[in-house]
């Protein structure tokens, strides 16, 4: 904490995640040197209804 005040930096304790085994960043759980996509957001693309013609592909 003593170098983040040194150097101005600010830190936001609520958002410090210290000595924890997994972490959730930009939708992907780190883990023992992994990096894996979050399951729920995997489950939800998977659950996506694919198109049935040119007009549904074609829709955003």
């Amino acid at each position: 904490m003593n170098i983040a005040a040194t150097w101005t930096y600010g830190l936001n304790l609520m958002k410090c995640h210290f000595l924890t085994k997994e972490i959730e960043y930009l939708d992907y759980n780190i883990k023992n040197h992994q990096v894996k996509p979050n399951i729920m957001k995997v489950i939800a693309i998977k659950k996506v209804p694919t198109p049935k013609d040119v007009h549904q592909r074609t829709k955003s």
